[in-house]
Formats: C-alpha cells, sequence, structure tokens
C-alpha cells in the first residue's frame, strides 16, 4: 500500500487507537454523563499481553533450552500498548509497524510516559486528552524499542522467544507470505500468539490471498490447516473484546480471534 493513502498515518486513525489503547479512570471510554448501562470493556491490549505471557510460560515451564534474556517480538504494534505490557515479563521487546506515525507516537511514549492528543467528541468538536503508559504495573520503558517496517519484509532483525501479531494477517497483501516468514525470527522453542477479527477487504487485500471468508470456508479452519503444513501445532483459542472509538457516542467492537501456537514435536 502506498504510505501516503495509508490510513494509519491519519491523525483521525492515531486519535481513535490511543482512545482505545490508553483508557483509564482520567480518560474515560464512555462519557459519565451519558448513564448508560454498558460494562467498561476490558483493556483488549493488557489482556492479549496476559494471554501471551502465561502461554508462553506454560509451554516452556520445563525445557532447559529456553534461557534469559528473554525477548518478544510485536508486529503491527500500533501505538504501542502491547509491546509496552509485554515487558511487565520480557527483558527485551521489539515493536514493528508500518505507520511512520505510529511509530513516531510510540517513541515519544517510550521517551516520555504520555502523549497529548485531540480525541474527538462531535463532528469538529475536539478536547486535548493525556494517553500515558499505566504506572505501577510492572511496565519497563527501557527494555522497549520501536522501528518502522514492513511485516512481509522485516529483513534481519534477529530470533525472539515470543511473537505477537494482533490484528494484523487481515491487513497484509499476502499474509501467507508473512505467516511463513515467522519461522525466520522464532526462536526454536517460541511461541506464536495470532490475533484477527478475520475482516477481509479487498483494499488491503486481494480475494485470492484471503486466508477463508470465501467460497464458504471459514478463516480460522484455513489458518489451521495452513499453520499445519507449516510445522505449528494449535495450542489454545480464545475470543476477546476491542473496541476502537470514533467519537463519543460511537465505536467499533471488534471480537479478535486469539490464537497461540507451538512447533510440533518432532
Amino acid at each position: 500500500m502506498d504510505p501516503e493513502l495509508n490510513p494509519y498515518e491519519t491523525q483521525k486513525t492515531l486519535s481513535e487507537y490511543l482512545g482505545s489503547f490508553y483508557f483509564d479512570a482520567e480518560n474515560p471510554f464512555f462519557n459519565p454523563s451519558f448513564q448508560i448501562d454498558i460494562h467498561y470493556p476490558q483493556d483488549y491490549l493488557t489482556k492479549l499481553a496476559n494471554v501471551s505471557i502465561h502461554a508462553f510460560q506454560k509451554l516452556t515451564e520445563h525445557s532447559p533450552i529456553v534461557k534469559p534474556p528473554l525477548s518478544a517480538l510485536d508486529i503491527g504494534c500500533g501505538v504501542g500498548r502491547l509491546t509496552f505490557e509485554l515487558s511487565r515479563y520480557f527483558d527485551k521487546i521489539l515493536g514493528i509497524d508500518y505507520s511512520h506515525l505510529f511509530v513516531k507516537t510510540c517513541v515519544e511514549l517510550k521517551n516520555k510516559g504520555l502523549i497529548e492528543y485531540n480525541k474527538r467528541k462531535q463532528g469538529d468538536n475536539f478536547e486535548k486528552i493525556i494517553a500515558k503508559i499505566p504506572e505501577n504495573t510492572g511496565i519497563s520503558r527501557e527494555k522497549v524499542d520501536f522501528i518502522q517496517g514492513d511485516a512481509e519484509n522485516l529483513g534481519e532483525i534477529g530470533e525472539f522467544d515470543l511473537i505477537v501479531a494482533s490484528n494484523l494477517i487481515d491487513r497484509l497483501g499476502n499474509p501467507e507470505k508473512f505467516l511463513k516468514s515467522v519461522d525466520k525470527f522464532l526462536k526454536k522453542k517460541g511461541v506464536l500468539v495470532l490475533a484477527s477479527p478475520y475482516t477481509w477487504l479487498e483494499e488491503y487485500t486481494k480475494k485470492e490471498m484471503w486466508i477463508g471468508g470465501k467460497e464458504g470456508k471459514e478463516s480460522f479452519e484455513n489458518l489451521k490447516t495452513f499453520m499445519k503444513e507449516l510445522g505449528f501445532e494449535l495450542m489454545e483459542e480464545m475470543t476477546l473484546k476491542l473496541l476502537i472509538p470514533e467519537h463519543e457516542r460511537k465505536f467499533q467492537l471488534c471480537l479478535p480471534h486469539v490464537t497461540v501456537w507451538a512447533r510440533k514435536e518432532v
């Protein structure tokens, strides 16, 4: 995709993602004055980090070849919340995103711990909001680095104990190419976590490249078959909730399907 046409390079999308990734009591998801009967949404990125960390611990606890320092890769990191959350357990974490604007924002969050942005209320009405890294949670910003990169052409970035790709595969031109490349970056006893709502759109991925969602075939079934061919075994799967605010009275509700993969024992 032409970077100039990439919607993830716009201030609008940046604001929506910061509002989704860094909401807290001082920056609530829903306007308290609305008095609506909706449970406060669970923090998707913190939950996904916990799932990833626990899966890694479970699958590697008896492995003598898994030793510190432990490393993690957050590919398609957006504005970095998951990358920071992974620092609660891993020693070195790399976040990569295709958007130059997102990566610039991540670097500012790493350096300052917070960033100010304009949150849309209605129409052309905005309010100044502070997105900040949660304190007293075990997050260590010093462990985290961010670079701009293409998931389908990552180059030489090293090997990692954990790789997480959240809401990524259905935004790639060739998702199978990315999945085939994972083996190069994942350590022998490493764990791969994929999360996707399988929103296949031709503006991102030509239909012939979709992993399911066509000809009556489900994405998860096709993904299982493809990952098995690549030598991976499904360890667990679940559905999480992700809300992205467009303005104070409209939200995108996504239900990413989270799948945890490990190499088959031979």
